[in-house]
Order: structure tokens, then sequence, then C-alpha cells
């Protein structure tokens, strides 16, 4: 599979005193699951905001299958029912007034029948597991269930990339667990490209094929699965690979940190 969604020279500052990113350039493969590691600051949310249109770069550009994208009304909007982004704090992306209205809101804006609107939205709720809430107020809903449904709320569009940021944040292991393995799924089943950002370096190993490390708003460091593989001398389960994995991120952080 080659590139589906690549980002090069960006430059984007939110005010003239410095740049948030600066000239970075980054691709992302066609049905991989793609981490991105970075400390707060690196720059991360800025170049997610940028995949999807959100905001337009000073300098550089935006390619969706070799494409660059449009700013224009019916670029964007094109743009978005492609690629998807889920917010880190769901409240920021849940406003209508119940769970079913909110998951289908995308699927409206796109123009489709009422009745495949109801069949994506009712198959989406199954998936992700959120049912039982689908008549409840999205205001009264634990946190978990609110990354679960801004999740499903993208899903219903049927996007051939989904970005998430910061998608493990304030769940619980159990929690964590459960949305890694969905999104794996999707990623499996549906082909569809995930990129994400996390701090718990912990799932990193486990369900990414490709790692990005970014520092003070520019790529840094890329590893692929295959160089996590066990080491001659290991025996070859999980606990070894993630091993090694923390030995490449301790390189990685003393690099950014100059430690």
């Amino acid at each position: 599979m080659g590139i589906i969604l690549e980002a090069s020279h960006l430059t984007y500052g939110y005010d003239e005193s410095s740049h948030a990113i600066e000239d970075l350039s980054i691709a992302f493969e066609e049905g991989k699951t793609t981490a991105i590691l970075g400390a707060n600051g690196a720059g991360k949310s800025t170049l997610f905001l940028h995949l999807n249109g959100i905001l337009q770069p000073e300098q550089g550009e935006v390619r969706f299958r070799g494409q660059p994208i449009s700013y224009k009304k019916a670029g964007l909007r094109q743009l978005r029912s492609k690629v998807g982004i889920v917010f880190q704090n769901p409240d920021d992306q849940l406003f209508s007034a119940s769970v079913y209205q909110d998951i289908s809101f995308g699927a409206v804006n796109m123009g489709l029948p009422a009745e495949e609107v109801h069949r994506r939205v009712e198959t989406v709720m199954e998936q992700v597991g959120i049912t039982y809430l689908k008549d409840r107020p999205t205001h009264a809903l634990s946190f978990g269930q609110k990354k679960r449904v801004a999740f499903a709320g993208i899903m219903v569009m049927q996007p051939e990339v989904i970005i998430l940021d910061e998608p493990t944040a304030g769940l619980d292991p159990v929690g964590i667990s459960e949305l890694m393995h969905l999104l794996q799924d999707v990623c499996r089943q549906q082909h569809t490209t995930i990129i994400l950002s996390t701090h718990d370096i912990d799932v990193v190993p486990i369900y990414a094929d490709v790692i990005d490390v970014m520092d003070k708003g520019t790529w840094w460091h890329m590893v692929r699965r295959r160089k996590f593989s066990p080491s001659r001398n290991c025996c070859g389960s999980i606990i070894c690979v993630c091993r090694e994995f923390r030995i490449c991120w301790k390189f990685c952080i003393r690099r950014i940190t100059g430690t």
C-alpha cells in the first residue's frame, strides 16, 4: 500500500513569536496504524488539525492521495468525509441532545438517505458497544462513554483515515484495552488508516505498525513495527518485544531532552 495522507514542509504558529510546527514533513501509509509520540508542546495536536483541514498552514501543504487539499467549503467537506478526527476531550465534540443524534450528525451532513443513516448508526453503535446508550443525553455519560460516542460519530461516516488525539487519556486500564482492541479491529476489518498520539507508551508496541517521534514542532524519528521483532536472544513473548521498544523509546527521550 502507498501513502494516503502526507504533510510537506508545514509551518504554523499561533502567534508571531514562535512556531508550533516548523518545516514538518511526515507521511502516513494506507491501512496502517501510526502512533505519534512526543512531549507536550511537540506539535502533535497542531499537526492533526492540519491533516483534517481545521488549520491552514502558513507554509507547506497537506496532500490526500497525492492531491493538495482544498480549503474551499466543498473541498473541506469532502476531506472531512474521508479524514475524521476524534479530539482528546470528547466534550469538544459532543453537542447533540442524545447519543443517537450525535452519532448520526456526520452522516446526515453527508446528505445520506435517512434509511442509510439509520443503518450506519445502528451498525456503529453495535460495533462500539454503546447501543444501550442510544437514547441517553450526552451530558449524562461517563468520560469513557463519551470517548466511545465521539469515536462512533466519526466511524459512521466511514472515513478512510481516523485521527485520534490522545485516545487513551483519562481511561482506566480496561477502557484503554477495549478502545485499542476496537481500533485494531476497525483497521483490520475496514482497512482504515489509524493515526493517533499517546503518552501511554505501553500500548504502542502492541498496536502500532509505525511509530513517529516529534520534537519541538518537527518530525524527528520513525520506527516500523518490524524493528520490534524479537532478537535472537529473545524468547519471542510480547514482554520481550515491549522491552526492546522501551530501549528504543528511552533513546528517543534522551535525544529529545538532551540528557
